[in-house]
């Protein structure tokens, strides 16, 4: 993925709709965090850092990987681990990419070349 504009984005997992998902993400300026949103009106967040890895700053390519296995979901960005948490609230779902951004603002980034394994 590539930030055009100063927004966060990422990969969602685990999504039995658009509320109840787990959501790993990155920004432009090198954070990283993965929340889990179990109900439609609550949430926590499950890791959370600074990161080298993450290419910084806008129009740079980043790649953003997650393997989640039964209860363990580790994270890697540009092919290097950044962390990893034990966590069964969610246990199977969707997937998919993601953009946010402030309030008022518009997300502005670009996906490419997304895949999705499943593991045996």
């Amino acid at each position: 993925m590539k930030f055009l504009g100063n927004t966060w984005a990422g990969i969602v997992f685990r999504a039995a709709d658009q509320n109840v998902n787990y959501l790993f993400s990155i920004t432009p300026n090198g954070l990283y965090s993965l929340g889990v949103f179990p109900t439609e009106t609550s949430s926590a967040v499950l890791a959370y850092g600074r990161s080298t890895a993450i290419h910084a700053g806008l129009n740079q390519d980043n790649t953003l990987a997650v393997i989640a296995r039964d209860t363990g979901i580790a994270l890697f960005i540009n092919g290097q681990f950044v962390d990893s948490v034990q966590d069964g609230t969610l246990t199977q779902g969707a997937i998919g990419v993601y953009a946010g951004s402030l309030i008022g603002k518009l997300a502005d980034v670009i996906f490419s070349d997304v895949k999705v394994w499943a593991l045996s």
